[in-house]
């Protein structure tokens, strides 16, 4: 019997406390003791024990830090949350009673916005990247985020069961793209921003933006356990999803105004263009000089019927192919013009620009296009009905039709402000400032850009164009202090020491940006980094890398084409 009573206390202490007096009672009765209870000690109620603290620390990251984003666990018992440091690194204390296993998830707002998963068996280490969340997708054969709000036990357990097979199914697939070996334990390895293992997130990426694709399509082939070579492989380079006016492209190269008077001059435009990136802000008055930009994420152009249609976060604006001639005292003006200029570092430029008929408040329409060896590189529109003009392709970062998932800048905000506050005070209308700069100076910049198109121009001895290829695989990353860019299709890719910041600013421009050159001579190879001031949440426009001297001569430019 007292065996018995010793069990039940170890098993629910104020349970085993009143059947111990009872049991004791009924002993003494049995025994003749009546109500004597002398030389018994009732056993006091225990406390119920503070839960056990565990850890779970580890890196988020897409090959580029997730510095800021919010860490989520949804364990089986319980739920903890944190933030990520600027190299990707979280630490969530489990110290209320949570119980692992538990799904980990990684959001933050964009642009652009990112939503990541892990999961962690145990305490301790736990990632959360590209790789987690695809070996997770896998392994559900649906997406994390469909089964977080509901994890569980039973979840736990399918996790783990399923999640061998699905690590395999991971490593056999890069292997077959010949992105990298992928470790047994990506789910808990530790890393660091910048080692190998984050370099192959930077591959993972680099491989399905520059094929053209988006994580979500790399995702969705996860999902249903195919090949993802064909989400890797870059498709082959054409002239362009937009077909432009063979009149077009026949003007001569002199730099004139070519004027468009009919519709004959235009005819022969085709298709249309997911441009992406763009910005947007109220039309330019004598009332407001500085107007306020936004970015936008959506641009499209495109032709249906007679009409060129640019689209972009709702504005929608239409301008006729055929151009609008207004004759004043006999003279006439028409407004839709072309300049073409030569052959220069990207090849032959023309701009274009279609001016519709005014409305009865005596209001236009105006579509305009940057047309690069034949490829239409930007779209902008006014639109006179809202009195806006946004502008989208490579000049505002854009230009990949891809979701652009894997973007990741910070700046060095006290050169920034520093830069900004000495372009200002030189006062006017244009006005620059620059500064040598030391690692102490970039203190928080990075950047991760898989930026996709651009163009690569080689040169002759005299520096003159040989020839301009399109790339679809233009990748940029700084860490420490040191830009690389790179393009495996150019056969370029190149580190320098960033070593000069400046700041443009003027009416309707805030730029900034950071070039690393290769040595001190002006004419030694370098790369400019080109960032977007304009809106609330800076961005990266382009990025140029040149070696005009070296053994290859060459300029590859992001994005283009």
């Amino acid at each position: 019997m007292e065996t018995a009573v010793n069990t039940l206390k170890l098993q629910h202490p104020r349970m085993a406390t009143a059947l111990t007096a009872t049991l004791t009672a009924m002993l003494l009765s049995a025994c003749g003791g009546g109500d004597d209870t002398t030389g018994v000690t009732p056993t006091p109620v225990q406390a119920t024990p503070a839960p056990t603290a565990l850890t779970l620390a580890g890196t988020a990251a897409t090959g580029a830090a997730i510095a800021g984003g919010t860490v989520t666990a949804n364990c089986t018992a319980g739920t903890a949350t944190g933030v990520t440091a600027a190299d990707g690194s979280f630490t969530l204390t489990l110290d209320k009673g949570q119980v692992a296993p538990c799904l980990l998830r990684v959001s933050k707002v964009g642009p652009p916005a990112i939503e990541l998963y892990g999961f962690a068996a145990t305490a301790g280490h736990v990632n959360i990247t590209t790789l987690t969340d695809t070996a997770l997708t896998r392994a559900l054969a649906a997406s994390p985020a469909e089964v977080f709000a509901t994890f569980d036990t039973a979840r736990a357990n399918a996790i783990n069961t399923a999640l061998p097979a699905a690590i395999t199914y991971v490593q056999t697939q890069l292997a077959a793209g010949k992105l990298g070996a992928v470790p047994a334990n990506l789910m808990t390895l530790s890393f660091v921003v910048g080692d190998n293992f984050d370099k192959l997130l930077d591959g993972i990426g680099a491989a399905f933006l520059g094929a053209g694709h988006t994580y979500a399509d790399w995702i969705a082939q996860v999902k249903i356990g195919a090949d993802l070579i064909s989400i890797i492989t870059p498709a082959v380079v054409t002239a362009g999803d937009i077909t432009v006016s063979p009149a077009i492209l026949a003007l001569p190269l002199t730099g004139k105004l070519a004027y468009l008077k009919t519709a004959a001059d235009l005819a022969g435009f085709s298709g249309s263009h997911v441009f992406g990136r763009g910005v947007r802000s109220a039309l330019q008055t004598t009332s407001n000089l500085f107007p306020v930009f936004t970015a936008v994420s959506d641009c499209k152009f495109g032709i249906e019927g007679s009409e060129f249609v640019f689209s972009a976060s709702g504005q929608t604006t239409r301008v006729s192919m055929t151009p609008y001639v207004a004759v004043l005292n006999g003279v006439e003006y028409p407004s839709s013009y072309a300049t073409v200029l030569p052959r220069n570092a990207f090849g032959n430029t023309t701009t274009m620009t279609v001016v519709s008929a005014p409305d009865a408040t005596g209001k236009s329409n105006a579509v305009s296009l940057t047309i690069e060896n034949g490829i239409v590189t930007d779209a902008s529109a006014i639109d006179a009905a809202t009195g806006t003009g946004t502008s989208c392709g490579a000049s505002t970062g854009g230009n990949l039709n891809t979701d652009r998932s894997l973007d990741a800048l910070s700046l060095p905000t006290a050169l920034v402000a520093e830069l900004k506050a000495s372009a200002v005070a030189k006062g006017g209308l244009v006005s620059v400032a620059s500064k040598a700069v030391t690692g102490a100076d970039l203190t928080g910049f990075a950047v991760a850009v898989n930026f996709g198109n651009g163009t690569y121009a080689s040169y002759n001895a005299d520096f003159t164009v040989k020839d301009v290829t399109r790339v679809t695989d233009c990748k940029v990353d700084i860490t420490g202090g040191v830009v690389r860019l790179r393009s495996a299709q150019a056969g370029y890719d190149r580190s320098f020491t960033l070593n000069l910041a400046t700041y443009a600013y003027q009416v309707n421009t805030d730029k900034l940006s950071f070039t690393g050159r290769e040595s001190t001579d002006l004419t030694a190879a370098s790369t400019t980094v080109f960032i977007d001031e304009r809106t609330s949440v800076p961005f990266l426009t382009s990025i140029e890398g040149s070696d005009l001297f070296g053994a290859k001569p060459g300029l590859l430019s992001c994005p283009r084409g």
